[in-house]
């Protein structure tokens, strides 16, 4: 693993266009090395990472991601950054998974938690990326006691639009500051206190990311629209039906014949109306929860517009 110090990493990797970039920010201070279940903090953490980037449900190939380690010397408490793997897509990094677990076998956690600083390059390395979202997600088992208060760099993240994501281990954290943190930088704060949790609250992290990343479509008017496109035809064809008797071109055994099979298919129409309805209702029940505990301002207003069609949907289904 290479190491740097404060300056800003030479490594960034510049896609044209990417969904996301995320910086796994993983603290390797001297505290990680302690036993968190009958196993060492920083090989909890090393498991559940790579088990979690072998997922492509939870991360897609065109991703960026990178890990970095933050830790401070034994002796005069100079804060260092070890780059696990730099920026690259998720594709990639699969590819060389063997390699990525032998490099974090190997890490040997050391000295203080400067977390601030451990923004501050993670900041660096995110700042050429032209990702529509980037952030940072933090895991840490104590609290900053090397360098600057890690408030200010969360500023500085709210600045650059990076949004930080904090997981706190065990029992040593500082919920306070990590918390703080996460609410700064517009991200989510989460304490866990076992491996389970830990994994559990990093495969929720990202599937929720997965879920936030893709754009909202709203596909049940379209299906609307080919249901009373169907049932126009069909009220159509039992028209001409009709007029076809009266004029003595068909028998009254053909018509009954036909008429049945198209009274047949009229009804199987208005069960898919009503399935429909039912999928809408039950999906706009959901657009409105999360409207309630949206936070970012974009994301409410694609809720919003969202939900406005979903109603709108709903009240052409009734006309019919």
């Amino acid at each position: 693993m290479r190491n740097y110090r404060a300056e800003r990493p030479s490594w960034s990797y510049r896609p044209d266009k990417l969904m996301r970039s995320i910086i796994f920010l993983i603290d390797s201070s001297g505290s990680m090395d302690e036993l968190f279940e009958n196993r060492r903090k920083i090989d909890c953490v090393s498991d559940s990472l790579t088990a979690l980037l072998s997922k492509p449900e939870v991360l897609a190939e065109d991703d960026e991601v990178g890990i970095m380690l933050f830790h401070a010397t034994r002796w005069g408490d100079v804060p260092r950054i070890d780059v696990v793997t730099p920026m690259k897509p998720v594709v990639e990094i699969r590819r060389e998974m063997d390699k990525l677990l032998r490099k974090l076998q190997l890490v040997k956690p050391i000295g203080g938690t400067p977390i601030s600083f451990g923004i501050d390059q993670a900041l660096n390395a995110l700042s050429d990326s032209m990702a529509s979202d980037r952030r940072i997600i933090l895991i840490t088992d104590g609290e900053n006691n090397v360098g600057e208060p890690p408030q200010r760099s969360a500023q500085r993240a709210k600045e650059m639009k990076v949004k930080i994501d904090v997981i706190g281990l065990g029992e040593e954290i500082n919920p306070l500051e990590l918390s703080e943190i996460s609410e700064i930088a517009g991200g989510v704060f989460e304490h866990v206190k076992s491996e389970e949790e830990l994994a559990k609250a990093l495969s929720m992290l990202l599937k929720r990311l997965s879920m936030k990343r893709e754009k909202i479509r709203v596909r049940e008017g379209d299906e609307l629209d080919r249901i009373v496109s169907d049932l126009k035809d069909l009220d159509s064809e039992l028209s001409d039906l009709s007029d076809a008797l009266a004029s003595g071109k068909i028998s009254s055994e053909e018509y009954w014949a036909r008429a049945s099979e198209l009274e047949f298919r009229k009804r199987e129409l208005l069960s898919k109306m009503r399935d429909l309805r039912s999928a809408v209702i039950k999906r706009l029940t959901s657009i409105e929860l999360a409207m309630a505990a949206e936070e970012d301002q974009e994301r409410l207003e694609e809720l919003r517009t969202c939900a406005e069609k979903l109603r709108e949907i709903l009240r052409r289904s009734e006309e019919i």
